[in-house]
């Protein structure tokens, strides 16, 4: 499972994955929630979105793609 780090607020921003490798998270608002969309410039992971009121701590998304299931964990800092 790899960690997401990602800063508790809702704006875009790059973010770290536990095993190095460079992301970023892009937050658009989409009438009473906002759209989470996790975007990754390594192969190995696939890109992914969440709809939420909020980002949840500790919560993990199973990403099934043609390579295989993923599993992600999203850990907030501050």
């Amino acid at each position: 499972m790899t960690e997401l780090l990602v800063h508790n607020t809702n704006t875009p921003q790059p973010i770290k994955l536990s095993d190095g490798k460079p992301g970023y998270l892009l937050v658009k608002r989409e009438g009473n929630h906002y759209r989470y969309f996790f975007k990754f410039e390594a192969h190995e992971h696939h890109d992914f979105w969440y709809d939420a009121p909020k980002l949840p701590d500790n919560l993990v998304v199973r990403v099934a793609s043609i390579d295989g299931p993923e599993q992600f964990k999203i850990k907030l800092v501050d």
